[in-house]
């Protein structure tokens, strides 16, 4: 391998070259971790690019400045971990930090497409800490276009993102193949990434619209978001995912009740539940968020006694509504979704159906539970903080 003689002058690139190794001459590694910078440009990555990728990488320009080999075989790598900077992100997260933290921090995942490239046989990425940013920059093709840079991974896991409805737009549009996409949000209270529209049309770039392009492919979606007001027309037409219906490959589905219903929730009276969902789901999971009630949840861990009893009293007609809407679909269920085996609904605002010493939060859900029962379908209940 003569591209990888060292000179005196490029010993900092040794590290890189025993990774190379590792991964070029251990057939049986299948999983990859990567340890990320989340604030700055990060040359000595763009190295190990180059001796995975098979070419010179241009970190300023983002795009290869020449080739110099013919890439490797690595097929045997089916997993990609890139995991933000965990010491840095301690840092950030304490009171005290003294630096100039910039206001979109993250783990640059769109920039490391020859990587993506080079593992063949990639499958499965999973990021910590991402920025939130999964825009196409790969360079232009001879037709003017810029090729799917998440080709072939089937299984996206993200922990602790900010991306919005319109990144996950992006991510579904560059990995044809996805079967599986997973995001825990992270807080981001500025929310940087869209136009502050209120509109009853989706945004172009609308998850909704994205997800019709995978409705044969996608298998398991599980997003969630701290707060999209404002940003409705990201999700979908009136804030909700409309084309969950004709999602025929899904199976598992967790999603919060806000992208179902929109911002209206005076449709909750009105349209079953059943009618907004996948029709071969085998397991979902309804997560209780609205975002106006996002004020609420910033002070739930210091109410009173007295605050919490309001709260309880102020929420009666929700209650009813809600599980009026759970017992609706634990009826008409079976007949729709004949291959539905467990349902389970999250609350992170237990206050508004738990008083404490007199009411939990179980004691609503006992008819729901026993509806579900006797179509043979597993349901579950539980507070999320």
């Amino acid at each position: 391998m003569p591209h990888l003689s060292t000179s005196s002058g490029d010993f900092d690139d040794i590290p890189q070259i025993i990774v190379y190794f590792i991964m070029h001459f251990m057939r049986n590694l299948e999983a990859i971790l990567l340890q990320i910078p989340i604030t700055d440009r990060h040359p000595e990555y763009a190295a190990l690019f180059e001796r995975v990728a098979g070419f010179w990488w241009d970190d300023e320009l983002n795009e290869p400045s020449g080739g110099v080999s013919t890439p490797p075989d690595l097929g045997n790598i089916k997993t990609l971990y890139l995991q933000g900077d965990p010491e840095m992100l301690q840092h950030f997260e304490t009171d005290d930090c003294d630096c100039d933290t910039p206001d979109i921090w993250g783990v640059q995942a769109r920039r490391y497409w020859p990587l993506y490239h080079a593992l063949t046989n990639l499958t499965t990425l999973e990021v910590s800490a991402d920025d939130g940013v999964w825009h196409n920059v790969r360079p232009r093709g001879p037709d003017g276009k810029r090729p799917a840079y998440l080709q072939g991974i089937k299984h996206i896991y993200l922990h602790d993102s900010i991306a919005c409805p319109r990144n996950m737009y992006q991510v579904l549009r560059n990995a044809p193949q996805l079967q599986t996409l997973y995001m825990v949000p992270r807080r981001d209270d500025a929310f940087l990434h869209g136009p502050e529209e209120d509109s009853e049309e989706a945004h172009p770039e609308a998850l909704d619209n994205a997800l019709l392009r995978r409705a044969t492919t996608l298998r398991e979606l599980d997003v969630a978001w701290w707060d999209c007001a404002g940003y409705e027309s990201l999700i979908g037409p009136q804030g909700r995912l409309s084309n969950l219906p004709k999602m025929t490959a899904m199976e598992k589905l967790c999603v919060q009740l806000a992208v179902l219903y929109g911002t209206d929730q005076q449709e909750m009276l009105h349209r079953p539940l059943v009618d907004l969902l996948p029709p071969n789901l085998v397991e979902l999971t309804l997560e209780e968020w609205w975002w106006g009630d996002i004020d609420d949840y910033d002070y739930l861990q210091e109410w009173c006694g007295v605050n919490q009893a309001k709260h309880w009293e102020a929420k009666a007609n929700y209650r009813s509504t809600a599980l009026g809407i759970m017992r609706g679909f634990a009826r008409s269920c079976r007949e729709r979704m004949p291959r539905l085996k467990r349902v389970s609904f999250m609350t992170r605002l237990p206050w508004t159906w738990k008083l404490q010493g007199r009411v939990d939060l179980k004691s609503h859900f006992g008819e729901v539970a026993e509806i579900f029962g006797r179509q043979g379908i597993e349901f579950s209940v539980e507070e999320i903080l």
